[in-house]
């Protein structure tokens, strides 16, 4: 018999830099399944339930709204009838992440060009100095 590995609140914060608060406000707006509990309602988490946290943190973390999080797990629960509006959903939110990559490298290399200028006035004033 396999035994499965389960970790409560705190340890799932630890492991994921996340705090238990925020674990708990996922959980309380349907952004995980449904987390297992002991006989005293403390919450024990899975691996399974580790892999939906560190996804809903990419989705975070790439700017999806909190509302497209919910319709992806709602048709998650929905189960295999929804793959492709799951994958679709998907899709557009890596679509908009390349579209802000290609912006943010747009601006990065401005502030380049910027370093770049201000690398020049000061060879010219170090040249002036002699």
């Amino acid at each position: 018999m396999v035994k499965i590995k389960l970790y409560s609140i705190n340890e799932v914060s630890a492991l994921t830099d996340i705090p238990s608060s925020k674990l708990r406000y996922y959980e309380k707006e349907g952004l995980l399944p449904l987390i297992q509990r002991d006989k005293n309602g403390i919450r024990l988490y899975n691996e399974t339930d580790l892999d939906w946290i560190q996804f809903i943190r990419a989705l975070r973390s790439t700017d999806m709204s909190i509302a497209n999080i919910k319709r992806y797990v709602r048709l998650f629960r929905e189960g295999n009838d929804t793959v492709q509006e799951r994958k679709e959903l998907i899709q557009d939110h890596k679509k908009n992440v390349e579209l802000e990559i290609a912006e943010k490298q747009k601006h990065l290399k401005r502030l380049e060009r910027k370093i770049k200028y201000y690398d020049a006035i000061e060879r010219r004033i170090e040249r002036m100095k002699f």
